[in-house]
């Protein structure tokens, strides 16, 4: 029975009964039935609580890993722009590895390039065309032999 049901049962038994010695009884054991139905759906909400909107560990787990996620893919959009710069400039063949830090700031840029193109103007030219695009100093550029 709602709330209200139980409000108007009590009123009609307000009116009805009379007065005198029972009349303290009633109200007595209204007041209980009415303190029950509001009670007793109070209880059944703190049952049955949700208790993983409260479990943080698993909410920072699925955020480390959204985040891991965006970081990958930002690294992987930097190493791309940087590829089709270097190959724009002649420097086909390049392949770069951006690393990121957990800000999303670029740490350093490895080149992975052809032996052919490995000289001293060549790895000054792919740390300048890489810097343009990533916005880091040249000493954070580093270039490999690729095999």
């Amino acid at each position: 029975m709602s709330l209200m049901g139980i409000a108007t049962i009590t009123l009609v038994c307000d009116v009805i009964l009379p007065h005198g010695q029972t009349e303290k009884y009633v109200k007595t054991v209204i007041s209980l039935i009415i303190v029950c139905a509001i009670v007793i759906p109070l209880t059944k909400v703190m049952l049955n609580f949700d208790t993983t909107v409260l479990d943080t560990d698993k909410k920072f787990s699925y955020q480390t890993d959204y985040l891991d996620y965006v970081r990958e893919e930002k690294a992987q959009a930097f190493s791309e722009a940087c590829d089709k710069k270097l190959s724009e400039n002649g420097l086909i063949g390049c392949k770069t590895k951006v690393s990121l830090d957990e800000f999303f700031v670029v740490k350093s840029v490895e080149v992975a390039v052809e032996r052919a193109y490995y000289n001293q103007a060549a790895v000054e030219k792919i740390a300048s065309l890489v810097t343009s695009v990533v916005k880091i100093d040249k000493g954070e550029v580093s270039c490999v032999v690729k095999n």
